[in-house]
């Protein structure tokens, strides 16, 4: 409500969704890009934990391309299939776990198969992270315990990858 209510006070007009699932469906992407196009947005504030910023990452590619979404799979080069240019994404957590503000991805249970996927793609990198840690300070006790170890669970799988990537090494250390 108040990042509504600040745009609105900078003549700006703002649609809300917030119908997203903890572990976000194709649904929830496709109600969202629904909106997206009947309200003709022209960019996207992912304000929340990981779920609602994959979501609005993707709600960016069901509003401009068609899908299904697992034709966008990244484990079957589905990134290629994504053409069209998308809007900026503005990322605002309120968790700090995912790390979704700063990645190139949405994590999405698509229809087809009932599976969380992966879809990838620079341009989901979103256009601004503001990170304000007065927004997490009001999680229960439980979430705020819940995200900090996705983030030590993310960093400790970036480290102990196959892969070396010297900026991933120090970033996870």
């Amino acid at each position: 409500d108040f990042l509504k209510k600040e745009c609105e006070q900078h003549q700006l007009v703002a649609t809300v969704f917030s119908d997203v699932h903890p572990n976000p469906i194709e649904e929830d992407v496709i109600l969202g890009a629904k909106l997206y196009s009947q309200e003709r947005c022209d960019c996207v504030i992912a304000l929340g934990g990981g779920a609602p910023m994959d979501v609005a990452k993707v709600i960016l590619i069901a509003a401009t391309h068609e899908g299904p979404l697992s034709k966008f799979d990244d484990a079957k080069g589905g990134d290629k299939y994504i053409v069209n240019p998308l809007a900026p994404i503005f990322a605002v957590p309120t968790t700090a776990g995912t790390g979704s503000e700063v990645g190139r991805a949405g994590v999405i249970i698509v229809k087809d198969t009932g599976l969380k996927t992966v879809i990838f793609h620079p341009t989901l990198l979103p256009t601004l992270a503001i990170l304000e840690p007065s927004l997490t300070v009001n999680l229960p006790a439980h979430m705020t315990a819940a995200t900090g170890v996705d983030a030590f669970t993310h960093a400790i799988e970036a480290y102990f990858a196959p892969g070396f990537h010297p900026m991933a090494d120090g970033i996870a250390l």
